[in-house]
């Protein structure tokens, strides 16, 4: 297994290693630097997906970072943790009591047990929300607050006003 001497994306976030903290309540977002990242999580999914690999459990935490001197960034992304992974055999989705972090699950997933790629596409697009606010999602929910408002709710990570529309 490869060594990912520059940690997690979580820890690169907590660190603003993609952002740069103006005031205590402002960070400027290195636009760059997060869709080049989620470029290469986005690339290792199509690859599992391809080979009827779920993932699980995709977050920041489970992004590991490897220096590369070659890249501006100075690491390159490598989707890791694949405890929760799964293979699909005939159908196009599996069912399960087990799942991943609930924060960056679909209501599909939490409610009923259905796990698909558009489970780890879900995940992304948490991912997605955390890389341009440099934050938790959900940070104030406990994961059964998380559970019942995403299901019952429709509760969604908002992007803020000043996100880039495309």
């Amino acid at each position: 297994m490869e060594f990912c001497d520059k940690g997690s994306l979580s820890r690169a976030l907590a660190m603003f290693k993609l952002h740069e903290p103006v005031d205590s309540s402002t960070v400027n977002w290195d636009c760059w630097a997060c869709l080049e990242t989620l470029k290469e999580v986005v690339s290792a999914l199509i690859f599992l997906h391809e080979h009827k690999i779920l993932h699980g459990d995709l977050k920041a935490a489970n992004v590991l970072l490897a220096s590369d001197e070659s890249d501006r960034r100075g690491w390159i992304a490598k989707v890791a943790d694949f405890g929760l992974a799964r293979v699909l055999k005939d159908k196009n989705h599996i069912k399960t009591q087990t799942f991943g972090t609930v924060t960056h699950m679909p209501p599909e997933l939490l409610a009923k047990g259905t796990l698909s790629p558009s489970s780890d596409v879900y995940a992304v697009g948490v991912l997605m929300w955390e890389l341009f606010t440099a934050e938790k999602v959900f940070k104030q929910l406990s994961d059964s607050e998380v559970i019942l408002a995403v299901v019952t709710k429709k509760a969604r990570p908002t992007f803020p006003s000043d996100c880039p529309s495309k």
